[in-house]
Formats: structure tokens, C-alpha cells, sequence
């Protein structure tokens, strides 16, 4: 796959493929499994690729129950995070970042759902929390009280 492949570049077609690949007999309703009397919701007042059970009655959508359920990042973004960290290895959160074009912050909470996800745990909660510990011990700090040294009291 080419980065420039329309399944990372329209959110439309990563929507489908996502449909394709997790539904491929037809969708079905993630709260009770019913694969009949689902009807698509289409129309400007409703986001896209809005489903409804007439089962249960409830809306869902293809992300619901996945590691994109109550993302507010582009499929498009999900799917290409995916694809680089199957096809690279060792992709670090910063190179996944510049990747994407997406804050720091975003593509560690993307890698971390999307490892824990599939179950590949190279980093567990407390090694992460040991390596940040260790960066901000390493980083260099602005001398405080040197501030206040250059001040003259006032008595």
C-alpha cells in the first residue's frame, strides 16, 4: 500500500473498508447482535455512516466497540497509524507523530490503544511511567533562584 492510497486520504473510503472488513455479510448491531433490520441513516442532519436497529432501537456506527469508539481523529489518521505500525517496526511515538501530522500527545494515545488493542504490550504503564520520569529528570531546568538572587530585597 502507497501512502497516497485513497483509503488513507478519504474518510468516506476508509469508512467503507473499515464496513468492509468488519461486516462483510452486512452489518450488525453491536449492542444486540442482530444482523436484520438494520437501516442506514442518511442525510445532513446525521454524521456519517450512522446506522439504526429497528431491533433494539438503537444508532450505532462501524467504530463502536472498537479502538476508535469516541475518537474524534479521521479514520483516515486511524488507518494510516495502523499501516505504519504493522509495516514498521520499532515506530516510535515522535516518528508516528511528524507521520501523521498530529500532536505528540494524540499519536502516543493512538499507538497505546492500538497496541493494547491487539495485544501487543512492547510497553507496559509502568515502563512508560519510568522513561518519563527519567526524561524529565535528564531535561534541563531553569534556574529559579537565581531569579530572585539578582533582585535586591526590599526591607
Amino acid at each position: 500500500m502507497r501512502l497516497e492510497d485513497p483509503l488513507f486520504t478519504s474518510e468516506i473510503r476508509a469508512r467503507a473498508a473499515l464496513e468492509k472488513a468488519r461486516w462483510p455479510d452486512g452489518p450488525v448491531c453491536p449492542h444486540c447482535n442482530a444482523a436484520e433490520r438494520i437501516a442506514r441513516i442518511d442525510g445532513q442532519s446525521h454524521r456519517d455512516g450512522l446506522l439504526y436497529c429497528n431491533q433494539c432501537k438503537r444508532q450505532f456506527t462501524v467504530t463502536v466497540g472498537t479502538v476508535f469508539q469516541g475518537s474524534k481523529i479521521a479514520l483516515t489518521k486511524w488507518l494510516l497509524a495502523i499501516h505504519l505500525l504493522a509495516t514498521r517496526a520499532q515506530l516510535s511515538v515522535s516518528e508516528l507523530q511528524r507521520l501523521l501530522g498530529v500532536t505528540y500527545k494524540t499519536a502516543w494515545l493512538m499507538a497505546r490503544r492500538l497496541r493494547k488493542g491487539t495485544g501487543e504490550a512492547y510497553l507496559d504503564d509502568a515502563v512508560l511511567a519510568e522513561a518519563s520520569r527519567a526524561v524529565a529528570a535528564a531535561a534541563p531546568r531553569e534556574d529559579r533562584g537565581k531569579r530572585q538572587a539578582e533582585q535586591p530585597a526590599v526591607h
